[in-house]
């Protein structure tokens, strides 16, 4: 069986948003998988989770390389019958989704002090001491200066909330009145939106960043139908 390596949950959910999105896509495809958790990104292939081990162990890493491979392998179809345009359309959302929504929900997870309040305990609660006063500052020092270096970190939080509803304007325009991004089937972009727009509807942190998404109710329903769907258990 395919063994999906990512982190431990936290709030109930995958806190990242490229497993949570790969591990939808696996249940969306049908495609069994045993999820293992592990902080050990010194042995992952790019230094970072998502990683998995197929049943002939070789060993695949990022989310998108992942679904690929599975795909051409021909152990899942989940896009089969969409048009160009379709295809195209879908990557675009792709890169609105993962390029740049998601390091903005990274910002206000980690830099906006609202955020960092609730994030600190669900990720590191269960270090021992002093590991759990020394570790999350260096991360947050770390994760900080990344998005600065990114990009998103020179920006002001109203103007990441000006980006953000901007992001989620396209996303609820996309998906109008219908059931997902691109019609009456869940297709690979639809868990991408679920690995980003759960990560920041689901958690019980009140952030200007979830206040935003909760003025697009038509993108909340969306999530809970993704998440009714694929994690009801």
């Amino acid at each position: 069986m395919l063994r999906l390596y990512q982190f431990a949950n936290a709030w109930g959910l995958q806190p990242s948003p490229f497993c949570l999105k790969l591990a939808t896509w696996l249940r969306m495809a049908g495609v069994p998988y045993e999820p293992v958790t592990t902080m050990a990104l010194g042995r992952a292939p790019k230094g970072k989770l998502p990683y998995v081990v197929t049943d002939a162990g070789e060993t695949i890493a990022d989310s998108g390389l992942i679904i690929e491979h599975l795909t051409a392998s021909g152990a899942a179809a989940v896009d089969d019958g969409l048009s160009p345009v379709e295809r195209a359309t879908a990557l675009a959302f792709t890169r609105l989704l993962e390029d740049h929504l998601y390091f903005i929900g990274v910002w206000f997870r980690w830099v906006d002090e609202d955020g960092w309040a609730a994030s600190r305990p669900a990720f590191f609660g269960r270090l021992k001491a002093p590991l759990r006063l020394l570790v999350p500052p260096l991360l947050r020092r770390g994760t900080t200066r990344q998005l600065r270096s990114q990009g998103t970190g020179r920006f002001t939080a109203d103007q990441l909330i000006a980006l953000a509803r901007a992001d989620f304007g396209a996303l609820a325009a996309q998906l109008g009145d219908r059931p997902f991004l691109l019609g009456d089937t869940p297709r690979t972009v639809d868990a991408s939106a679920y690995g980003v727009l759960a990560n920041i509807l689901f958690p019980p942190v009140d952030t200007r960043l979830q206040r935003c998404l909760a003025d697009y109710p038509t993108l909340a329903a969306y999530c809970q139908r993704l998440r009714a769907l694929y994690w009801a258990d």
